[in-house]
């Protein structure tokens, strides 16, 4: 959100009365955490498709909007130019009723392919959690990568956002017939462990 609000990190009411950016899917996790945490929608103003992430930081910048629920990359941006700090740090358990279970990497493959390929699938996953475990011991790894891949700003924001990320230390399968989001958040048919 915007550095010059008065609000401490966490104190989610801080919202009410903004015009506040999330892009599309990500924006219902945004929705669920005011609902738990009693903040009726019509107490704040949501702009979806404003876009996310860096973009977004830049439309903060330049007073299009009070604040956004985007990705740590976003954040770390704002909180860099000093145009924003972080309210809700959902990685650190910031938000009510344990949101931070709504937004997650994720990658997704379908049942037949998984059936067809599942010593490949076991083979990305064991991937990621080997490229977690080699940032977490050394985060400059990402500005190898960031500087091939992103505007130079941006790719010198890859260290302190890999810094400041934490990982699982463990992951799972989730199979869903059925993925919804109503009051109650999402619910999912099976949740199953994957073994590193």
């Amino acid at each position: 959100m915007r550095a010059d609000l008065a609000a401490k990190q966490g104190d989610l009411s801080a919202i009410k009365g903004l015009r506040l950016s999330a892009a599309d899917g990500p924006v219902e996790a945004l929705k669920q955490m005011a609902i738990r945490a009693g903040i009726p929608g019509r107490d704040f103003e949501i702009l979806v498709n404003v876009s996310f992430g860096v973009a977004a930081a830049r439309a903060l910048e330049a007073g299009l909007i009070d604040g956004f629920w985007a990705n740590a990359m976003g954040a770390e941006t704002v909180v860099d130019s000093g145009a924003g700090k972080v309210l809700i740090d959902v990685r650190r358990g910031d938000d009510p009723a344990d949101v931070r279970h709504f937004t997650f990497a994720a990658l997704a493959t379908t049942d037949t392919y998984l059936e067809r390929n599942p010593a490949g699938v076991e083979a990305a996953v064991r991937a990621i959690i080997k490229a977690q475990r080699m940032l977490r011991a050394d985060p400059s790894l990402a500005q190898k990568i960031g500087q091939s891949k992103f505007p130079p700003d941006s790719a010198e924001l890859i260290v302190r956002t890999i810094q400041r990320a934490t990982y699982p230390t463990r992951c799972h399968t989730i199979r869903w017939s059925t993925f919804a989001f109503g009051d109650a958040g999402p619910s999912f048919d099976r949740i199953s462990p994957i073994r590193p």
